[in-house]
């Protein structure tokens, strides 16, 4: 005798190569089945909600509620039959159905046999209560399917007294879980050898289970156990909000899930400040050495004039490993700078300068590529003070706007999350050098220097991913930067000079990349996801040539480099200077 006893309320697996699509049915009596629902929902974290069918009428075949519509594929007769029942609450009306053929009904479907319910929100956990069943014509059986999906065997009976109810009136709870996603429709409908009459509805519960809350495979157990430490939190999102999980559902292992809630992550893992601090540092090297040339602490010699205007192209690569799970960049960067300064004072000098950069930044990652365009904007003050005929105090003082334009590529739902948004920065430093003169051609020059930099983001809201679009909040962050510096400069004859630098900095502030926002699809919880933590220490050095081709025109050849923890900076520029 095949029999589906009151206690296998056990994890049934209904499709083994999908570890998310787990069941769980329920078949009992009333109290027993009301409590041991109720009990394994609130276990799972959810809640149940309840609707007694009282003030149902006869004669139709569309019953409408507050959460849902119960619809039969005839007119039906009610009757309130659980007022024989031990339970409370036994007052609820049930529809009358006549068992369908055993193996007639196709899931999803209504024979004389179902019941359809329609709800306005997704569930994913369902129970009714039934009256009058297996009282004949035997075997019989009874059946839930969710969204039409794979017909779940809930109970059957080669006799009455299989019923777990039989000896409570003749009632009988029945309920399934499928966590392997959300459903807004749940049939039931039984099946027997003859026509078996039965009646469907008392007390109905239901509840919504975050995805795989059964098999325990959801996207926050992925990313844990896969160590995908940046997607935790929006993971957790995911997993408490339906419609977001659902997209989920056909993904049926922890490599699978992990991969998809890195797509989702907001751009770059929050490292596109970390690139346009890269690009900004750059062009301060570039200002710095330009201040450096303005009393011979570049190129050994003096200015060749009291008024220069200048213009240096450059080009950069820099490559951000992949740390602690995060994932790294490639930033590529061509622009400009073009000044203009002159003297003051005998020991005072102050110049101005305009950059442009463009920045192609593109992400290490395969599973969730995502890439940004920066246009970079500068505008720079800057000057030197000579305290002695060897020292001198230099500053400067710029301020930037950048335009982002980024996109995710989300392959878990085929679409293309982009991003426009504004940055501004501001940058203040200020440094002394001192130069030695080893013979009539080769001068040391060390230094100190200090800079801050601030850099702000703007909030955006992408478009093109639906429920994934991010609502990315403002940011800023910080550095102060303390740094060491030694130059060598040596004249081959009076018109090649070359150049050798080398120093390493501090960063007092070091803050670790940090992006709040929320998706759309869930737009009152936000999260933040944590980008690389860089490390406070920096290496920098450089190699370069002084070529002065005639008295008032000098040419400049540079090669730079600037190291973090697996971060490389490679820097490549050529600086016009005319006097006049």
């Amino acid at each position: 005798m095949f029999h589906l006893p009151a206690l296998a309320c056990a994890l049934a697996v209904w499709d083994a190569g999908n570890a998310r699509a787990a069941t769980d049915v329920f078949y009992y009596d009333l109290a027993t089945g009301r409590s041991t629902f109720d009990t394994r929902i609130n276990g799972l974290g959810s809640t149940v909600t309840t609707d007694k069918l009282t003030g149902l009428t006869g004669g139709t075949n569309t019953w409408s509620r507050a959460d849902f519509t119960i619809t039969a594929p005839s007119n039906r007769g009610v009757q309130q039959y659980f007022t024989g029942s031990s339970v409370a609450d036994n007052d609820g009306f049930g529809i009358q159905m006549t068992a369908a053929t055993l193996g007639a009904n196709t899931p999803g479907t209504l024979s004389a046999s179902g019941l359809s319910f329609t709800f306005a929100n997704p569930v994913n956990a369902f129970a009714v209560e039934l009256g009058d069943w297996a009282t004949c014509c035997h075997p019989t059986a009874l059946y839930i399917s969710f969204d039409g999906g794979p017909a779940i065997l809930v109970g059957n009976a080669n006799s009455s007294v299989d019923n777990p109810g039989y000896n409570d009136g003749v009632t009988t709870f029945i309920g399934a879980i499928d966590d392997s996603g959300t459903f807004t429709t749940v049939t039931f409908w039984g099946e027997a050898a003859g026509g078996d009459v039965l009646y469907g509805g008392g007390v109905i519960r239901y509840a919504l289970l975050p995805i795989g809350a059964l098999s325990g495979l959801s996207v926050s157990n992925a990313v844990v156990a896969l160590d995908n430490s940046p997607a935790v939190n929006a993971a957790a999102i995911i997993d408490a909000t339906p419609g977001l999980s659902a997209l989920f559902t056909g993904l049926g292992t922890q490599q699978q899930l992990s991969a998809a809630a890195s797509q989702t992550l907001p751009l770059l893992t929050g490292g596109s400040i970390m690139a346009l601090s890269g690009a900004m540092n750059g062009i301060n090297r570039v200002v710095q050495a330009r201040i450096d040339a303005n009393r011979g602490l570049s190129s050994g010699d003096e200015f060749m004039g009291d008024r220069h205007v200048w213009l240096k192209p450059f080009g950069s690569r820099a490559d951000q490993d992949d740390r602690r799970s995060v994932s790294g960049y490639q930033a590529d960067t061509y622009g400009a700078v073009a000044g203009v300064d002159g003297t003051v004072s005998d020991t005072l000098r102050v110049g101005g300068a305009f950059a442009y950069a463009r920045v192609a930044v593109d992400g290490n990652s395969a599973t969730a590529p995502q890439s940004a365009d920066i246009d970079m904007y500068r505008l720079i003050g800057y000057g030197s003070y000579a305290l002695d005929e060897r020292t001198e105090i230099n500053f400067q003082a710029d301020v930037g706007l950048s335009r982002n334009q980024g996109r995710r590529q989300i392959a878990l739902t085929s679409t293309v999350a982009s991003a426009s948004y504004d940055s501004r920065s501001t940058h203040l430093g200020a440094g002394i050098g001192r130069t030695y003169t080893l013979n009539d051609r080769t001068s040391l020059i060390p230094s100190a220097r200090l800079d801050y930099t601030w850099f702000r983001d703007e909030s955006y809201t992408e478009t093109g991913a639906g429920p994934l679009n991010l609502q990315v909040n403002a940011r800023t962050s910080e550095a102060l930067l303390v740094a060491l510096d030694a130059r060598l400069n040596h004249r081959i004859d009076d018109r090649i000079t070359l150049m050798a630098n080398i120093g390493a900095g501090y960063d007092l502030i070091n803050e670790r990349a940090a992006i709040t926002s929320a998706f759309a699809g869930a737009p009152g919880a936000s999260f933040v996801t944590y980008g690389i933590d860089p490390g406070p220490w920096i290496g920098r050095g450089g190699l370069g040539a002084i070529y002065t081709p005639r008295d008032d025109l000098e040419v400049t050849g540079r090669y730079d480099v600037e190291h973090q923890s697996g971060y490389l900076n490679q820097t490549a520029s050529v600086k016009f200077n005319w006097a006049f």
